[in-house]
């Protein structure tokens, strides 16, 4: 029998997703968690690694803004990966920024990033129904695959006055 555990896969530092509170909160619920910064200049060689010590049955939710981990985690750790965006990276590069890049390949390259990590994803959490409603619009997804869930208020964050 195999315990499922649910391991968090981000290339930030801890704290730094809007996933960090769920991970803190699950953990203090007593969920059987783990968080995992992946570098990502060994990308390849840590999945490898990875692979070797993780079980198949654990659930993998890929933190936001780390959207191009998610083939990895489905190539080399199994099928359950969820995406925890947030919201798009296109719309945090290219639609908030107005980042196009030369001739619109970096607007092109991260919509690509987003509609594929949201394609193998067997769920994509987003921050509000507007979210929802764009990302089912945009990367062609069906709106039943989506989730929205409310960042909430990571209360350690508070300093006691």
């Amino acid at each position: 029998m195999t315990s499922e555990k649910i391991i968090f896969l981000t290339i930030g530092e801890p704290g730094y997703s809007r996933s960090w509170t769920y991970f803190n909160g699950a953990r203090k619920l007593g969920a059987n968690v783990e968080f995992i910064k992946i570098e990502s200049n060994a990308l390849t060689k840590q999945f490898l690694t990875l692979r070797k010590s993780l079980s198949r049955e654990n659930v993998y939710v890929v933190m936001s803004p780390s959207q191009y981990l998610v083939p990895f985690v489905r190539i080399f750790l199994g099928r359950k990966v969820i995406l925890d965006a947030g919201w798009s990276l296109f719309e945090g590069t290219v639609l908030a920024r107005k980042r196009f890049g030369l001739f619109g390949l970096l607007a092109l390259k991260t919509y690509l990033i987003d509609f594929i990590s949201s394609h193998l994803a067997i769920k994509v959490i987003v921050e509000s129904k507007n979210q929802a409603q764009f990302y089912s619009k945009m990367f062609l997804i069906k709106r039943s695959k989506i989730t929205v869930l409310y960042t909430g208020l990571d209360e350690d964050s508070l300093q006691s006055a």
